[in-house]
């Protein structure tokens, strides 16, 4: 059953590999992973036989032997490749550049600025609202000349 295991991985691997280039291929440099593509299948392909040449019973020691051998090898040549297609992948990525992004932030700041400005236009933020429902703003206090802590002579501020 341990013979198993590096062949498995190694398909299941080259599958995710196929399953990437194919995401890849659908966006808009697609002709960019062609050659990944008919990698990865090569790979696919070789972990398939890789697999059968284990699963077969009627192989001698020296075939179960060089598949063990290359089943070990395939699994390290597909973790690379998926790394590597994960690494190239999101380096094709379309990405906003710096001067792009700094445009974008400045017109969605700008807009935000606008429409709080349109609110604060409103005749509500503007003017005094005139009915209150008989409600009368307390009087404006000077805390130094009334109330409870009231000082002889006001606190003279040097500006």
């Amino acid at each position: 059953m341990a013979e198993y295991i590096y062949p498995l991985a190694t398909l299941v691997l080259d599958f995710f590999c196929v399953l990437l280039c194919i995401r890849y291929a659908v966006t808009r440099r697609s002709l960019t992973w062609i050659f990944p593509s008919l990698l990865s299948l090569t790979l696919l392909l070789g972990s398939v036989l890789c697999l059968l040449a284990t699963a077969t019973v009627s192989t001698s020691s020296e075939v179960s032997a060089i598949a063990s051998y290359l089943s070990i090898f395939l699994f390290v040549a597909s973790a690379i490749w998926l790394m590597a297609i994960i690494a190239f992948g999101l380096r094709m990525k379309s990405r906003l550049s710096k001067a792009a992004y700094e445009e974008a932030q400045f017109l969605s700041k700008r807009s935000f600025a606008k429409l709080n400005s349109k609110v604060d236009r409103r005749p509500t933020a503007v003017h005094a609202v005139s009915n209150t429902g008989g409600y009368t703003p307390a009087p404006t206090e000077d805390p130094y000349y009334s109330g409870p802590v009231k000082t002889r002579r006001p606190k003279r501020t040097a500006i």
